[in-house]
């Protein structure tokens, strides 16, 4: 079953923490990291846009990119050709309306890291 354009809200199935941006960021027009958040946030909106080599999704008008590694949001439209197309796959086995993000090459998966520390937020990953 394939996921239908629309607004989402995604989140981590180890621990249920809501995926997206800070709400408060740098105003600088550099990508911004994509965190699993953590308690105490607003769901975070994506939206996923069906297109023929797969899916586009942005949060808060950042288009999702892997760089070094962890997902980002690019925000100036004249480097969104640096973002990613991603694949969204059904895991119906693991339960109902439960997804895997992928590169398009299906080497990489979106994935909450599990680097702890004193932070209350942790990177997503894009990882083997």
């Amino acid at each position: 079953m394939s996921l239908e354009s629309g607004i989402y809200t995604i989140k981590c199935q180890l621990n249920g923490n809501l995926v997206g941006r800070h709400l408060v960021e740098d105003r600088s027009g550099n990508p911004k990291p994509v965190y699993a958040l953590g308690a105490g946030n607003e769901p975070p909106q994506w939206v996923v846009e069906k297109c023929e080599e797969g899916y586009i999704l942005s949060n808060n008008g950042g288009r999702a990119a892997s760089i070094d590694d962890k997902l980002f949001a690019i925000l100036m439209e004249e480097e969104f050709d640096n973002a990613e197309t991603w694949v969204i796959e059904a895991q119906p086995h693991q339960g109902e309306n439960l997804y895997t993000v992928k590169t398009k090459s299906q080497s990489k998966a979106w994935s909450q890291t599990t680097e702890v520390g004193s932070q209350r937020d942790t990177f997503i990953a894009s990882a083997p």
